[in-house]
């Protein structure tokens, strides 16, 4: 089995936030992401066809395989399914400020029966930011219920969200432990939350293996945040261990 571990911010580089906060622990990638070995190689009649470029780039992945893709916090996708895994490895994306191009290394999964994104990630750190307390079962936590996302409508790409993401949150790409992509569809069914925004695609974007805060006894090294699809305006998000 291989894993890669599916308010008040303080935004800190990783490396920072391990000098100022000596309290934090740091140990090996803990994800909601993992797969068995792949269950066929690309030929025989089978290969990915994506139905859009979610890239942005015209690139061609640098590896691509069908496995058995668990996703612990799917958010209304199946979390076990087989998949077509991509990786690509380096994808420029843009600092907060338009400065700076980094480049990272990013794995799509395709569904096997529409071609379509199910999740995008980047390369777990080797380290992370690891609290005492327990993630848990997020989904369940937030009541957010989820779809599919409607594809036809969907806009932006997987570098324009992590842009988003590093301008809203100030975490780039290389500063976690590793971010997590996922396309939905929101129909204001959230629980307890009540949004007073039409129905839309949204990217829920989870931040993992970051330090973002300690309150109340609790340390805070995960967070998930909605963006909305082609303005990526932040919607709603929640703090977790």
């Amino acid at each position: 089995m291989r894993s890669f571990c599916c308010a008040l911010v303080l935004v800190l580089p990783l490396s920072s936030a391990r000098a100022q906060n000596t309290t934090v622990d740091y140990g090996p990638p803990t994800s909601p992401l993992s797969w068995k070995n792949e269950v066929a190689k690309p030929g025989n009649g089978q290969s990915l066809t994506p139905r859009r470029d979610v890239l942005g780039l015209g690139k061609q992945p640098d590896k691509v395989g069908l496995v058995e893709f668990t996703d612990e916090c799917s958010f209304g996708e199946p979390q076990k399914t087989t998949v077509w895994l991509a990786h690509y490895d380096s994808i420029p994306v843009m600092s907060r400020d338009s400065s700076t191009v980094v480049h990272v290394a990013i794995s799509l999964t395709f569904s096997t029966t529409t071609n379509e994104l199910l999740c995008a990630f980047t390369d777990p750190s080797s380290v992370w930011a690891r609290s005492p307390q327990a993630t848990g079962d997020v989904e369940s936590f937030t009541r957010w219920r989820l779809r599919p996302a409607d594809y036809d409508h969907l806009r932006s790409t997987v570098p324009e969200v992590l842009a988003a993401v590093w301008r809203d949150q100030g975490v780039g790409p290389h500063q976690a432990g590793q971010i997590i992509l996922r396309p939905r569809f929101n129909s204001n069914d959230l629980g307890p939350l009540v949004l007073h925004e039409p129905p839309s695609n949204i990217w829920l974007v989870e931040v993992r293996g970051r330090f973002f805060m300690q309150r109340d006894g609790i340390t805070y090294t995960t967070r998930l945040r909605a963006y909305r699809d082609g303005d990526l305006k932040g919607m709603f998000g929640i703090y977790r261990p």
